[in-house]
């Protein structure tokens, strides 16, 4: 997953977890409630926690949120980082299901292999007008030929001398018999 992440695509990101009873899910650490980890996404707040790797349920099964803070929330930043994590937590309803994580790549709360495929060939294949799809309909032998000359990797003879393949001359024999 490391090597798509220079290439401009972070798996991990698509992922959160789906909150049911809490118990496996860190507060602070897991995306659960927004797209981020709350102790990014409010780190004013997050630095106040004395028990940082706490579990949901744990957090908002206690009379407040901020029981375990070494401090009181003072105004300015920090009071406008509670007022918005409190409007994100005051929605969250915990369930007697197990916690799981969940994968959006489209925006439809489901996961699709056909979204990874999709985001992985605009990131690896060649951005062409033309689709460069397997056709099924056609044998694969003729399928891998084709995508080798778009790719302009057939072994002509030009290629091979420009891979260094040692041969007598770069053109092709049939040039001389006529």
């Amino acid at each position: 997953m490391q090597v798509l992440i220079p290439k401009g695509f972070n798996f991990t990101s698509h992922c959160k977890k789906r909150i049911g009873d809490g118990c496996n899910t860190r507060f602070w650490y897991d995306s659960w409630a927004t797209d981020q980890p709350l102790c990014i996404k409010f780190p004013r707040i997050f630095a106040l926690e004395t028990v940082k790797d706490s579990t949901v349920a744990s957090k908002l099964g206690s009379s407040s949120v901020d029981v375990s803070f070494r401090r009181l929330i003072r105004d300015g930043i920090e009071r406008q980082q509670w007022s918005e994590s409190s409007a994100v937590l005051d929605s969250v309803i915990l369930s007697s299901s197990k916690d799981r994580w969940v994968c959006d790549l489209n925006g439809d709360g489901v996961f699709h292999v056909k979204d990874v495929r999709s985001i992985l060939d605009n990131i690896f294949l060649p951005t062409v007008d033309v689709p460069t799809r397997w056709v099924k309909y056609i044998p694969i032998k003729i399928n891998i030929f084709v995508w080798r000359a778009r790719l302009d990797h057939l072994p002509t003879r030009n290629n091979l001398v420009r891979r260094g393949v040692v041969l007598d001359s770069d053109h092709c024999d049939m040039w001389y018999g006529y």
